[in-house]
């Protein structure tokens, strides 16, 4: 979580300090490093109630070359044959 807050900080500072202007693009660029934040707070968060044995995990066979195809599939949008 440090580079993150770290890329922050700077950002912020560098606009407090002049070096950087708050335009849109600065805005835009602090809003997604703060949605990137808050999805690792939010899969930490997940990973913790894992370990304390808060969901109801089951084992199942799974094809696992074709849950890569679809999560290949969802991560470029579009589907193509591997």
């Amino acid at each position: 979580m440090r580079t993150p807050i770290t890329i922050l900080r700077g950002q912020i500072e560098g606009m407090a300090d002049g070096i950087f202007i708050p335009d849109e693009a600065m805005f835009a660029s602090l809003a997604d490093g703060l949605d990137r934040l808050q999805r690792l707070a939010g899969d930490l968060s997940s990973l913790s109630r894992s370990e304390e044995g808060a969901f109801d995990l089951r084992r199942r066979r799974t094809d696992v070359a074709m849950l890569a195809r679809s999560a290949a599939s969802r991560l470029y949008g579009f589907r193509r044959t591997f």
